[in-house]
């Protein structure tokens, strides 16, 4: 059953109402049909999607076979960027979204079709839309047929979607690693501070653990990639190989396709074919819920945030943590995965790492290193680089104030 988004921007209470009649009646003529409202209402009771309403809005674009563009005034405003700011913000990110697809496609446009449904909407079409044919289907009596004709039809020049297919199930070594009924204490090797996050790691990698999500945000150099590393091989040793998965979203960042291969591959299993990057991970993940699994996220910064695709993208894997026991994900950069109303929220640990904030570690790190002056030389020594720091310096971070520190007090020195 193809399936169909409706793109619009919710302007006056007619405009929106005949939407949702439009929608209605290509439902009632077999259409698999997404729309905001309907959605709202039929499956998350008013509270809004998951992942809110940014990621599920992009994600619409390429979830759906067909996108039909309902023309409107505004709709025109935010499709071209001339909207006033955080107005239309949702149907601005699908309109974003569709036209990179055109652009990439040189303007081959087998998806998208513009749907006029009242007297002037079709007045001030943006040029690179005006000249696709477009369907006016409360006006002509014959163009709702001739819509859900076009909407029914294959994709021009697409391949028929392949089901996706079980990937092979593991093999009995990979599925004989568990969790361990009791914590397992991870070596803190020469990690200053960071307590917090050995213990809410340690606790998360427990049969039955309350918390299946541990978010490490914290400035940049301050160890969040050392600390992922450590416990990246802590796991791996704990329960194998193939139960273990490790991506970086550095810049430039990975597609979401790349990303999920490299995951496959280490968890030994074959990358799901067929349907779009959402259906694959949910089908890959699905693969090993016999066995435990860990996925490490790094480098979750503001480029990630500002992108709706890889920050949605991300969120599959949090979400999933809901109903699979067997999953855990640790996820680390400047930033943290919004959690305000996630349904995941509840699982997850968030946790600063910053090792500048805490003095005692500072100053015990000092002492390890040989300083055996008074603790105000070293908190002198803290308090500036955080003063700078706080200016906008990123030169004043742990790894320097620790490298500062080794130089400044040998073994058998003072710091005055």
């Amino acid at each position: 059953m193809a399936s169909v988004f409706l793109s619009y921007r919710q302007g006056d209470a007619p405009h929106t109402q005949r939407v949702r009649e439009l929608a209605l009646k290509l439902r009632a003529a077999g259409l698999t049909v997404t729309h905001d409202g309907l959605h709202n209402e039929e499956q998350w009771h008013m509270g809004g999607p998951p992942e809110g309403w940014l990621n599920w809005s992009y994600a619409q674009i390429d979830a759906n076979d067909k996108v039909l563009l309902i023309g409107s005034a505004s709709y025109y405003q935010v499709y071209e960027d001339k909207a006033p700011p955080g107005v239309g913000v949702g149907a601005a990110i699908e309109a974003r979204r569709i036209f990179q697809k055109l652009a990439k496609a040189k303007g081959q446009n087998p998806r998208f079709r513009l749907v006029v449904l009242a007297l002037g909407d079709d007045t001030g079409i943006p040029d690179h839309l005006d000249d696709y044919h477009r369907f006016k289907p409360n006006d002509l009596p014959t163009d709702f047929a001739a819509l859900v004709t076009w909407l029914k039809a294959p994709v021009a020049g697409a391949a028929p979607t392949p089901a996706l297919p079980t990937p092979t199930a593991p093999t009995s070594a990979t599925t004989s690693a568990s969790f361990p009924a009791a914590p397992v204490t991870v070596d803190r090797q020469d990690f200053v501070d960071c307590r917090r996050a050995f213990e809410a790691f340690e606790q998360m990698l427990v049969a039955g653990a309350p918390k299946r999500i541990l978010l490490l945000e914290g400035h940049g150099n301050h160890g969040k990639s050392k600390l992922l590393n450590l416990l990246f091989h802590h796991t791996r040793s704990l329960l194998g190989s193939t139960s273990v998965a490790r991506v970086e979203l550095k810049e430039p960042t990975p597609s979401p396709d790349m990303l999920l291969r490299d995951i496959a591959r280490s968890l030994h299993l074959p990358l799901p074919v067929g349907g779009n990057s959402s259906d694959q991970t949910h089908a890959l993940l699905d693969a090993c819920r016999d066995r435990p699994v860990v996925v490490f996220i790094d480098v979750y910064d503001d480029h990630i945030v500002a992108n709706p695709e890889y920050s949605y993208w991300v969120n599959l894997f949090l979400s999933h943590t809901l109903d699979d026991s067997n999953l855990r994900c640790v996820v680390a950069g400047r930033r943290a995965p919004a959690r305000d109303a996630q349904p995941w929220e509840v699982y997850a640990v968030h946790t600063p790492c910053d090792a500048m904030q805490d003095k005692d570690a500072v100053l015990e790190y000092a002492r390890k290193h040989g300083y055996s002056g008074p603790p105000e030389g070293i908190e002198t020594l803290r308090t500036v680089f955080l003063r700078r720091r706080q200016k906008g310096s990123d030169q004043m971070n742990c790894k320097v104030l620790f490298e500062e520190i080794r130089d400044l007090c040998p073994v058998g020195t003072t710091l005055s």
